[in-house]
């Protein structure tokens, strides 16, 4: 079998299939080297990229982070104002709402009205319960500590709307500065 392929090879035409294996595969190994020297740029670009990407996102998360710490700041100490704000509100109940004796306390009707205003139920009544005209037992400062507190609720629950809203317009400013418009 050796003998016979070195026969070939010694022919005319062996010559010319050898010269054109070995062009072949030198154009193939070419090819190659060339292809593996491409991915391996490809690769290089990728992981630059990527690398860069990643250092992005950190220097994003770290400033997104210093923005939420500086919203929840300003949070609690409004919220801690309007809490000292109410508390001091409540221990002058007793001179700015003195309590009478001799007045009648406030009606059924008018207690029930402001527990549903204040809770948001529909406050209908009982049918099976007390007049709407009788006493409640609610005095005026006893009204004046549950509007107060009703009213450092709202308070609360505006300001808490309001820094979410900042804290949103915040971040949505670093993301557009970071990363460009998305949609």
């Amino acid at each position: 079998m050796i003998a016979a392929v070195l026969a070939f090879l010694r022919s005319p035409l062996g010559k010319y299939g050898a010269i054109a294996l070995a062009v072949a595969l030198a154009l193939w190994g070419v090819n190659h080297a060339g292809y593996r020297s491409g991915v391996n740029h490809e690769q290089a670009q990728y992981a630059k990229a990527l690398a860069k990407a990643e250092k992005k996102a950190l220097e994003t998360k770290k400033a997104a982070d210093a923005i939420t710490a500086k919203a929840e700041v300003a949070h609690i100490q409004t919220v801690e104002k309007i809490r000292t704000v109410t508390q001091t509100l409540i221990k002058e109940v007793p001179y700015a709402v003195p309590s009478d004796p001799t007045r009648q306390s406030l009606s059924v009707g008018f207690v029930r009205l402001h527990d549903a205003a204040a809770t948001g139920d529909p406050g209908l009544p009982d049918p099976a319960g007390r007049a709407d005209a009788e006493a409640s037992g609610v005095t005026d400062p006893d009204l004046s500590r549950a509007i107060l507190a009703n009213y450092e609720a709202c308070r609360i629950n505006a300001e808490t709307v309001t820094a979410w809203q900042s804290w949103w317009t915040d971040q949505a400013a670093l993301h557009e500065k970071n990363y460009g418009a998305q949609r």
